[in-house]
């Protein structure tokens, strides 16, 4: 979702484009479009023209997205020039792509959109990226396994084994260059949440993305 640098007659900063167009047409989808769960990141084109990329498990259509952000745009006065150029305000301002061809990278494909810089080291006031309250709440989510349940400690053991992608935390090397390890972080791909073998993992998973879809995730629920 962008503004194009033959619409604009001066440059838009950053704060202004996230309060009058980003907060605006955020609020507008929630309502309209019911969007719950989302995932945003402000970047500039090569021109320095601010852009919005955003991430959603609702569904859009392009035709309605683009007209409720056109509609943002021309109340805002930012399709003045167009529609004087071009006798409407239909203007090409988004573009969208389907998830089904990301979806088994889809956090590498996030990843590497956050990672990226400004073209010419051209800064961004304020935030760079948001979520939804729901996806902010999500990270207070925890699952307790007790070691000395035999079930337990079998869906542990098979959560190194379906999962290939790990990564093993150690603390920083004390003065004799000793470490030691604090846990693993797993980095599994959608295929991995099919395996039955994980047992009560996939199953507190599986629990959780469905909170996440109701909308009805709490801060302080814990799976345990």
């Amino acid at each position: 979702m962008t503004l194009r640098a033959e619409w604009l007659t001066e440059q838009l900063n950053a704060v202004d484009f996230k309060r009058e167009l980003v907060n605006t047409w955020l609020s507008y989808a929630r309502k309209e479009f019911d969007v719950n769960n989302y995932i945003w990141k402000i970047e500039r084109t090569k021109k320095g023209i601010l852009h919005l990329h955003i991430a959603t498990d609702t569904y859009i259509h392009w035709r309605e997205l683009r007209n409720s952000w056109n509609r943002i745009l021309e109340k805002k006065g930012y399709l003045k020039e167009y529609s004087a150029e071009n006798g409407h305000t239909d203007a090409n301002s988004t573009d969208v792509h389907a998830q089904k061809k990301l979806m088994r990278n889809m956090a590498a494909y996030l990843c590497k959109e956050f990672q990226k810089n400004d073209p010419d080291g051209k800064m961004i006031e304020g935030r760079l990226w948001g979520c939804s309250v729901s996806l902010s709440r999500a990270c207070n989510q925890k699952m307790s396994l007790v070691m000395g349940d035999d079930n337990d400690r079998r869906d542990m053991q098979n959560l190194g084994r379906v999962i290939k992608n790990q990564l093993e935390i150690f603390t920083k090397a004390d003065f004799f260059g000793k470490q030691m390890q604090l846990g693993t972080c797993y980095f599994p791909d959608a295929k991995d949440w099919l395996n039955n073998k994980l047992g009560s993992v996939k199953h507190r998973f599986i629990e959780t993305i469905q909170y996440l879809r109701d909308g009805v995730v709490q801060p302080e629920l814990m799976f345990n």
